[in-house]
């Protein structure tokens, strides 16, 4: 028991934050609280740039960046060792063009296809370009630590709370280089948001460094195969 707690106590663990760079009081001080690992290493990439003040930053919301770099801000919060500050950038999403709302829908409970309503597949063209956006911001948040040597990498966000003493879950975990370990909200993980088991999500997961960064390239490479034949 001693060694194992010597061993935790140790532990040099990077945390990767990436995305919108929004600062909620509430967020930082739990991570803060939570996070409980002394030597620790933050690292950024942010969606942002000057001309995003006190713009609405979501299509599904009225809300509005403040009025000052929220870049900057996220990482005097955080302590962020390494920030890349970037604004948004386009996506190739011509495979999208192969297909259309017929081609994306479902079997019914006779095994008839049923094809997924117009105003929905509108709905789903501009959902996909946020994932393109969020697998590229999040491995581009692992590349600016990969040159340090780590034990432990911690993928999360800079908008949610942690409930929980983080450095005890590690304590538990097998950081082999062939896993990664998950949230999941449906089955009591992350309290207000929807994943499933063993989907891949930006909020939070936990892995060997080798295994983190190799499953984050992936991730953004395996967009287009996955989806450029419908859904």
């Amino acid at each position: 028991l001693l060694e194992t707690q010597q061993k935790i106590h140790n532990l040099k663990a990077s945390f990767l934050i990436s995305g919108h760079p929004l600062v909620y009081d509430a967020c930082h001080l739990s991570f803060k609280e939570n996070v409980n690992i002394e030597d620790i290493s933050v690292f950024a990439h942010t969606w942002w740039d000057d001309s995003y003040k006190n713009r609405c930053y979501k299509m599904h919301f009225r809300e509005r960046f403040d009025n000052e770099n929220l870049s900057d801000l996220l990482a005097e919060k955080f302590s962020v060792k390494k920030i890349k500050a970037e604004k948004s950038k386009p996506f190739d999403i011509s495979f999208l063009e192969r297909f259309d709302n017929r081609t994306w829908g479902d079997y019914n409970g006779s095994g008839n296809w049923v094809p997924m309503s117009l105003d929905y597949y509108r709905i789903m063209t501009p959902i996909l370009l946020s994932v393109l956006s969020q697998t590229y911001t999040a491995h581009q948040s692992y590349l600016l630590s990969k040159d340090e040597d780590f034990e432990v990498c911690i993928k999360s966000r800079n908008d949610i709370l942690f409930t929980k003493p983080i450095k005890e879950i590690i304590e538990t975990l097998d950081l082999a280089e062939d896993k990664i370990y998950f949230q999941s909200s449906v089955n009591g993980g992350h309290l207000y948001a929807g994943e499933f088991p063993n989907r891949p999500c930006d909020w939070f997961f936990i892995g060997n460094p080798k295994a983190v960064g190799k499953f984050l390239q992936n991730w953004h490479d395996s967009i287009k195969n996955e989806y450029i034949s419908g859904i």
